[in-house]
């Protein structure tokens, strides 16, 4: 059995880090390289990490001075020993199956990426399972896919692949991958990442799972206004356009999608006063609206 490296990025999530743990620990395949990467938190993480050193010795852990998720998940990767990796994030958990499912598919299909589904829990306890895993039609959609067949999937609205596309976690990746790519230093680092891995990849899979559980916290920095989220996803946008337009990637479907983006950014500008971001931003909508009029 191929070494497979775990790495879960931790910050400030000590309410919800033992059952993450505890969800990798127990996973159905046990090769795993387990690492723990505390960066920079201000609560007690660093010492659930070390309880659970001493009991397990596939774990490793790594204390960090608030590098951010982006670096943080580079120094994984760089310490990575696996053959293959995946990312848990320490808030989240994940079913015991998680790993072989993507590993088994992966190795079926000789794929370099294998992708599962998720579902959302919130701080209320309320689930959303956005897969019905006994529906046929759904479970057809497994199986293996090019990069443009898969990316292409996104214009899809009702396509179950279509939002596992750009998270970073709920995929098995072959290390190889990530040679030339790292995760930038600034929030929303997967919008600049994963659609890049998917493409240098030759085959990707899709196992019609929801082993991952997104856990979605009221107050963390998906779930609240960020000007600097905003800014830096109207530029992971641009960059993208670049890309899938020379590709010939679904470029209607950007064309329609980065006018949303860019109002999020313009809202925020708004709400925080950044009187110049809110000009500019605004001057590149009404050029948009102009000549797609």
């Amino acid at each position: 059995m191929d070494k497979i490296s775990v790495i879960v990025p931790i910050y400030n999530v000590r309410n919800y880090l033992e059952d993450c743990i505890e969800s990798i620990i127990h996973q159905t395949y046990q090769n795993l390289e387990i690492i723990l990467i505390v960066d920079g938190s201000k609560d007690n993480s660093l010492s659930i990490c070390e309880k659970y050193k001493n009991i397990d010795d596939r774990i490793k852990v790594i204390q960090t001075v608030n590098l951010g998720i982006g670096p943080t998940r580079n120094l994984g990767i760089d310490i990575a020993t696996g053959k293959y990796l995946t990312f848990i994030d320490g808030d989240d958990t994940v079913a015991i199956d998680l790993i072989s499912h993507l590993y088994d598919q992966l190795l079926k299909d000789d794929s370099d990426i294998a992708v599962c589904n998720f579902y959302r829990l919130n701080d209320q306890g309320i689930f959303s399972f956005p897969i019905d895993k006994n529906n046929s039609a759904q479970k057809a959609e497994e199986g293996c896919y090019s990069p443009k067949m898969y990316l292409n999937k996104e214009a899809m609205p009702n396509d179950v692949i279509r939002d596992t596309i750009y998270p970073p976690w709920g995929k098995l990746y072959k290390k190889f991958l990530f040679q030339n790519i790292e995760y930038p230093n600034v929030s929303g680092e997967d919008n600049f990442t994963t659609w890049k891995l998917l493409l240098s990849a030759n085959k990707i899979s899709y196992v019609h799972y929801d082993d991952y559980c997104w856990k979605e916290r009221a107050h963390s920095i998906t779930n609240r206004p960020n000007l600097q989220l905003a800014m830096t996803n109207v530029l992971a946008m641009q960059e993208r356009i670049q890309f899938y337009s020379l590709l010939k990637i679904h470029t209607q479907y950007i064309r329609s999608t980065f006018p949303v983006v860019l109002q999020h950014l313009i809202n925020d500008a708004t709400n925080c006063g950044n009187k110049i971001v809110n000009k500019n931003s605004q001057a590149t909508m009404d050029i948009l609206t102009k000549y797609n009029n």
